[in-house]
């Protein structure tokens, strides 16, 4: 079902605001395709990564504008151009010709989806490469799991948001680390961040969260 929006900061489905879709002639209303939004949101939650939707929405004028032709998915709100930070359009075509039944191409720099199921290839698509987009979802676990993994041993490691707080607990005292060194994780790190900042100098409570996560205290 296609969805009239004039709302610009309205929520639709789990990543995306209707702004995001907006003719960009600036057109107040909005024409969604709620079968869209969730294609949308199933290629965000696979890949992982953020959808940067290029251009959604066309008023008739603007596609004129552009160049679309005169019976453009895009006038009906049932298409979109997008990015995949980091994923070549190819693989996003890929993923999306092998796990929904939609139409999809790709360009140079951006692939084209649209909610037809009576076309599979982008009228256009002259030529269908096959590209590997599992490849893209495993870095991307890999990349978390190194992330969680990490222990920052010294405070020049310690990521700039948390590196003025652990250095005034080490010149307290107060984390004196491992023989190894700090030996502070990522979600250590968040943690402690979050508590110092309610606690603010609360000592007590500080020297109890290092404690808790297993570091040695004075």
């Amino acid at each position: 079902m296609v969805s009239t929006f004039t709302n610009l900061d309205y929520q639709v489905g789990k990543y995306f605001k209707v702004r995001e879709f907006q003719s960009k002639d600036g057109y107040p209303t909005v024409l969604i395709d709620d079968n869209l939004v969730d294609l949308l949101d199933q290629i965000r939650e696979y890949f992982g990564k953020p959808v940067v939707i290029t251009s959604g929405y066309r008023t008739k004028s603007h596609n004129a504008a552009v160049g679309g032709v005169s019976n453009s998915q895009h006038t009906l709100g049932k298409a979109a151009d997008i990015q995949v930070t980091g994923v070549p359009p190819a693989a996003v075509q890929t993923y999306v010709y092998d796990h929904s039944k939609y139409t999809v191409g790709t360009y140079t720099t951006f692939t084209h989806v649209d909610t037809r199921t009576t076309v599979k290839l982008f009228p256009g698509n002259t030529e269908f490469v096959r590209t590997n987009y599992e490849k893209y979802k495993a870095e991307e676990i890999k990349e978390e799991t190194e992330m969680a993994e990490k222990r920052y041993q010294k405070l020049e490691e310690i990521p700039d948001y948390a590196k003025e707080i652990i250095e005034d607990l080490i010149k307290s005292d107060i984390i004196k680390g491992t023989g190894e060194g700090l030996n502070l994780t990522e979600d250590m790190l968040r943690v402690i961040v979050i508590c110092y900042r309610m606690a603010l100098t609360n000592a007590n409570n500080i020297y109890q969260l290092a404690k808790t996560l297993g570091g040695e205290t004075k």
